[in-house]
């Protein structure tokens, strides 16, 4: 009797950052994936794209994530395809919760392109845990750099957003008074000041 042909999904989750630094394009992804199926034999059923997603996005904020769990949970997939296991994930706890609640009770599983895993054994699942753990450690160094440079950017009086609040304005990538509003803030503050409450007459 012949083998069942697996039925696989290729997912896709890319940010924006990414797309321009990296040039991991949906379009290359896309194509690793289809030539992936085919070598081995699978039939590619659906292809996943979140688009502009971070991989510290909840799992719930993830669309085309949650609607291939929903066909996961439904019985029509057997398999899932991404190019690297960061492209799933950047924490321990989120793999464990899809696995955990979606694809072992589904008795579907999932492979990369570019990488290496098995789930069968003991090594095997540690290697994956190390490697996000690592993954999710390079996520909250590069989170804490970026906080560093936006703190120290305020601290020098530029602008680390482009919309700013009543009384202030930007000028030369600096936030400067409003010469225009200030006078509004300075009147709502003095009231407060006065008698504890903006809405008092």
């Amino acid at each position: 009797m012949p083998e069942k042909v697996k039925r696989a999904a290729g997912y896709i989750r890319v940010s924006t950052v990414e797309q321009s630094l990296k040039g991991l394009s949906i379009e290359t992804q896309i194509a690793e994936i289809k030539a992936y199926a085919e070598y081995h034999g699978m039939r590619l059923e659906e292809i996943y794209i979140d688009r502009g997603i971070t991989a510290r996005k909840s799992l719930e904020k993830r669309v085309d994530f949650m609607r291939m769990m929903r066909d996961v949970e439904a019985g029509k997939l057997d398999h899932i395809i991404v190019l690297r296991l960061d492209r799933f994930f950047r924490n321990v706890y989120d793999y464990h919760k899809m696995m955990n609640e979606y694809l072992t009770p589904n008795n579907c599983d999932w492979s990369a392109v570019k990488e290496q895993y098995t789930t069968e054994t003991t090594n095997g699942r540690l290697m994956i845990n190390l490697r996000l753990a690592i993954a999710e450690q390079e996520c909250d160094t590069d989170s804490d750099r970026i906080k560093d440079v936006l703190n120290h950017r305020a601290s020098q009086g530029y602008a680390i957003t482009g919309a700013m609040p009543i009384g202030l304005k930007i000028v030369d990538s600096r936030v400067v008074p409003d010469e225009e509003t200030k006078h509004i803030v300075k009147a709502l503050f003095d009231k407060m000041e006065l008698t504890s409450s903006i809405r008092k007459s």
